[in-house]
């Protein structure tokens, strides 16, 4: 009956009740959605990629649409794109936020392009819901919270640190000036 693998293990005698497993996957679904660093640091980027808090709250809507929308239609689709395909295209589109950030800082229909960064964030919470067997509406609303908390919480990081360096003085040359010393 024992097997010495296993050096703990969990006894239940009586099935999980509902409540018991609503909590538990959308735990999960909040662990894997703010448990990895490529997720963090996507939130990161996209709370600095705002420009205004309206800009930020399309942002965060069109993420998690896209993400919501990955979810929903990979499951319907049935085929399974490679794991490693998925982790590396959610660690890329950090590194492309972030470059259209610095080269492009004043670019449009920014929210679309992290609408469609979003389904990449999906198709990893789909390869998850479909390993762990949990429920999508339970996984995603913990995801969902999690995220929308994550993101909160850098945005008034990063308004912190805005008012913080807003009182020091930048001194402005002009390249006539600049040149002529």
């Amino acid at each position: 009956i024992f097997d010495f693998s296993f050096t703990k293990a969990d006894l239940r005698f009586a099935p999980p009740t509902t409540a018991e497993l609503v909590l538990s996957q959308t735990v999960a679904g909040a662990v894997r959605a703010g448990g990895g660093l490529a997720q963090l640091l996507f939130l990161l980027v996209l709370a600095l990629a705002a420009r205004s808090r309206r800009e930020l709250l399309a942002l965060a809507a069109m993420f998690l649409a896209g993400e919501i929308a990955a979810c929903v239609v990979a499951a319907r689709i049935g085929s399974q794109l490679a794991p490693r395909f998925v982790e590396a295209a959610a660690a890329l589109t950090v590194a492309y936020l972030a470059a259209e950030i610095l080269l492009l800082p004043n670019a449009g229909k920014r929210a679309l392009v992290v609408g469609a960064l979003g389904v990449f964030h999906g198709l990893s919470l789909e390869m998850f819901l479909r390993a762990s067997g949990y429920r999508m509406p339970y996984v995603l609303t913990g995801a969902v919270l999690a995220e929308l908390a994550i993101l909160a919480a850098f945005a008034l990081l990063l308004a912190q640190i805005r008012r913080a360096t807003a009182s020091l003085l930048v001194v402005r040359v002009p390249a006539a000036l600049a040149a002529a010393t």
